[in-house]
């Protein structure tokens, strides 16, 4: 039973001793962890009284800071009242304005109404005033027709007393008659004069106003055909009743002949278009002479 027990003794023995190496190496452990826990509980408090300066310093830094924000705010308050405050005035003001315009406005607006229905009055009583004086017109044209009907009639009992002495004025208007007509130009192509026709042409000297006309119309005709040609003459010669020296000439030759203006410009017409076709003849002679004596 004893030796049995020896072994098991050493075994505890040996347990025992491998335990209370293993506990003495742990407890120096220990020891120098709680000697390392010291050292950074150390350092924590040594940090954290750094963190806690510093956040003191910052939180005086950051109050500062609000001070200095609540002030500039305040500022921008001030500003923003002081703007209000002028933009509530402007606005007054421009209310003030434009109700002061707009009473103006309507003032204008009635006073041209006013106008308008002064012109409309004024229109009316124009139209009113025109009537009037219309049929004031036609009263006195009826009074004057039948002034003027007594006084043909009048008119026509003096030319019946008359009638006894008037076989010289019947002679002269057959004259007259006669002249007006004879005809000035002959019914054949191309136009020329009749014997008539020529007296009415040396009465008004036309062959020496066509010289001076005829150079007037030489170039703007060259090459024209004959009809052509005359149809520009007429044109010319009606033209010349603008000018007044010609035209009263004109005038006074058909007033001595006893015959219309139109038969005058008639002869003058046909006088300016030979001018013009006897100097296209001496032009052509002139140019086919050398030719013929070659």
């Amino acid at each position: 039973m004893d030796a049995w027990l020896v072994p098991i003794s050493a075994a505890v023995v040996i347990t025992l001793v491998v335990l209370i190496v293993k506990f003495a190496r742990w407890a120096g452990s220990v020891n120098t962890s709680i000697e390392t826990l010291k050292d950074v509980t150390v350092e924590l408090r040594s940090d954290m009284k750094d963190l806690a300066t510093e956040f003191r310093t910052e939180m005086r830094e950051f109050r500062t800071e609000m001070r200095e924000f609540r002030a500039d705010l305040r500022d921008v308050r001030t500003e923003m009242n002081d703007l209000a405050t002028e933009f509530r005035t402007e606005m007054k003001e421009l209310a003030t304005e434009f109700r002061t315009e707009m009473r103006e406005f309507r003032t204008e607006m009635r006073e041209f109404r006013t106008e308008l229905t002064e012109i409309r009055t004024e229109m009316s009583e124009v139209r009113t005033e025109i009537r009037t004086e219309m049929s004031a017109v036609r009263m006195e044209i009826s009074e004057v027709r039948t002034e003027i009907r007594t006084e043909m009639s009048e008119v026509r009992m003096e030319i019946s007393e008359v009638r006894g002495d008037n076989q010289g004025i019947r002679t002269n208007l057959y004259a007259v008659m006669q002249n007006l007509s004879l005809p000035v130009t002959m019914t054949e192509s191309p136009v020329k004069l009749t014997e008539y026709g020529e007296s009415i042409a040396q009465e008004f000297d036309a062959p020496t106003w066509a010289i001076t006309a005829a150079e007037q119309l030489r170039l703007s005709t060259e090459g024209m055909p004959e009809w052509k040609l005359y149809e520009q003459c007429v044109q010319f010669v009606q033209d010349q009743m603008n000018i007044e020296a010609t035209a009263d000439r004109m005038k006074e030759v058909a007033y001595n002949k006893g015959i219309e203006v139109a038969k005058v410009h008639t002869v003058l017409s046909v006088v300016l278009r030979d001018r013009l076709l006897a100097l296209r003849a001496e032009d052509t002679a002139v140019e086919s002479a050398p030719a013929g004596e070659s």
